[in-house]
């Protein structure tokens, strides 16, 4: 026989939906007057019901909290709606605003975009220079060479100085960035090419620049790709 809800199963989640709805209640209350908020009570996996709201509503963002990055054992529920969003996904570990206040005079934000010049860092640049539209923000676009090697060093190709090969990979990373931004945006955009790990030298320049906020790209490219997508991304 098929399974059939008794009165024993029924009221307990008529109880918890009406508990479920009374804090959704609340939380709506305390935002401002001026926003304008609906509430929605789903049922089934948490990923699959976002994913199926966001698409219901053609969502331009969806916003979510994460504890850090996921375990080999264990994909987060942000990971999988990152690995299949219709839309770009905010994630955030903070409490705090992270967007700057649109109001008139607000000062200028820092933003930090790390750029690879794949066709994601391409996205995600096309995304953060359409932020600036609305925004009032400064983009620093970064760029990470990897470290010299002494092979490098030692080729014949690569007989120049230490500090000459870098300043010269410098430069050239720095021409491929430059014509990206389009001139209209290049006052309130600043460039930088740093050497060593990339996890380690995008939050270092986060953190010396002060950053409000970063934008990334992830991009899974298939089920298994859920578990090790965007390391990078993650650990940033």
């Amino acid at each position: 026989n098929a399974w059939m809800y008794s009165e024993t199963h029924m009221y307990p989640e008529e109880e918890q939906e009406a508990r479920a709805s009374r804090l959704l209640g609340a939380m709506l209350e305390k935002l401002s007057k001026s926003i304008k908020c609906e509430g929605k009570i789903t049922f089934g996996r948490l990923e699959d019901s976002i994913l199926q709201l966001a698409g219901q509503f053609s969502a331009d963002l969806i916003v979510m909290g994460t504890h850090g990055p996921s375990s080999a054992g264990h994909v987060s529920c942000t990971d999988l709606v990152l690995a299949e969003s219709p839309c770009p996904v905010l994630t955030t570990r903070e409490t705090a605003s992270l967007l700057p206040n649109l109001r008139s005079g607000a000062s200028l934000q820092t933003v930090v975009l790390p750029m690879d010049l794949s066709e994601h860092s391409l996205h995600a640049l096309e995304y953060a220079l359409s932020l600036m539209d609305m925004l009032p923000f400064t983009l620093h676009l970064l760029h990470v060479e990897a470290p010299l090697a002494l092979e490098d060093l030692r080729a014949p190709a690569h007989s120049l100085h230490f500090q000459e090969e870098r300043r010269h990979r410098t430069t050239a990373s720095l021409d491929r960035l430059k014509p990206l931004v389009p001139t209209k945006y290049l006052s309130h955009v600043k460039f930088e090419v740093r050497m060593g790990s990339v996890v380690d030298e995008i939050v270092a320049y986060a953190e010396s620049v002060g950053a409000t906020l970063i934008v990334m790209g992830a991009h899974p490219k298939n089920v298994l790709d859920r578990l090790i997508f965007g390391v990078n991304s993650q650990g940033v």
